[in-house]
C-alpha cells in the first residue's frame, strides 16, 4: 500500500481545525510564525486529545514528539511522545508502509517549514480494519524566539 498526503488548499471542514486554525492566527499578532511563548495549551485544551507537537529540524531532517493525545494514542494504537522519525513505528503495518507513512510525515512537515505557513493534509489511515478512514489535520508552525521555525502543532481527525 502505497501512503500519499494531498495537501488542500482549504481548511478540512472540521470545525476544531478551523478553531485551531483561527488561535493560531490570534497568537500571530504582527507576526507571521507565531512564537512558542505564546501558545498557551490551556487555550486550546478541548483539541489536546488529538493534538501532537513536534520539535522539527529542516536541515537534518528530523522531528521529535514532544506532546501526543489520547485521541491520537487511539489513532495509531501507542504512545508516540518521545520518538524520532528514527524510532517511530506503526505497529499496525508492514515494514514498507511504516518507512512511506514516515516520509510522509517528514513531507508535511518540510512544506509546513518551507511555507512558514499552515498546511492543511489529508493521507489514508494504515491500520487494519481502519483503512476506510482518511486522517485531516493541520499544521502549524512555531517560533522559538527567533525567526527560525523549531516546532509544529499538529491536530488530525479520523473520518
Amino acid at each position: 500500500m502505497t501512503v500519499t498526503v494531498t495537501f488542500l488548499e482549504n481548511l478540512p471542514d472540521i470545525a476544531e481545525i478551523s478553531e485551531l486554525h483561527d488561535y493560531w492566527k490570534t497568537i500571530c499578532g504582527d507576526n507571521a510564525v507565531p512564537d512558542r511563548k505564546d501558545f498557551s495549551p490551556v487555550s486550546v485544551k478541548k483539541h489536546l486529545p488529538n493534538l501532537a507537537i513536534l520539535e522539527v529540524d529542516i536541515a537534518a531532517e528530523a522531528f521529535e514528539v514532544r506532546l501526543f493525545g489520547t485521541a491520537l494514542m487511539e489513532l495509531f494504537g501507542e504512545d508516540r511522545t518521545g520518538r524520532t522519525q528514527d524510532n517511530l513505528t506503526d505497529k499496525y503495518a508492514e515494514a514498507g508502509v511504516e518507512q512511506n507513512a514516515i516520509h510522509s510525515w517528514q513531507t508535511v512537515l518540510t512544506k509546513t517549514l518551507q511555507d512558514e505557513a499552515p498546511v492543511f493534509f489529508e493521507t489514508p489511515r494504515l491500520r487494519a480494519g481502519y483503512r476506510h478512514q482518511v486522517l485531516k489535520g493541520i499544521c502549524l508552525p512555531l517560533t522559538n524566539g527567533s525567526p527560525k521555525i523549531t516546532q509544529v502543532i499538529a491536530l488530525m481527525y479520523a473520518r
